[in-house]
């Protein structure tokens, strides 16, 4: 769809594995969603920061989209 003020695209990008029922609920509301995975030398940097995100998440009481 794009963005009523600038004409723009607007994509949504999730982590694969996260959030996969707002991912469907989004495309089949014809929003553009894509999913991308950490890869190369880093990836390990970015999934213990996704698993602090969690966690704390957790500890709020609170739960990441479904």
């Amino acid at each position: 769809k794009l963005d009523e003020k600038t004409g723009n695209l607007v994509c949504f990008g999730f982590l694969k594995g996260l959030a996969d029922q707002t991912k469907l609920d989004m495309a089949q509301k014809g929003l553009r969603v894509s999913e991308y995975v950490p890869f190369g030398c880093n990836r390990r940097a970015y999934v213990m920061r996704r698993h602090a995100y969690l966690k704390r998440l957790q500890e709020l009481g609170l739960a990441p989209a479904p």
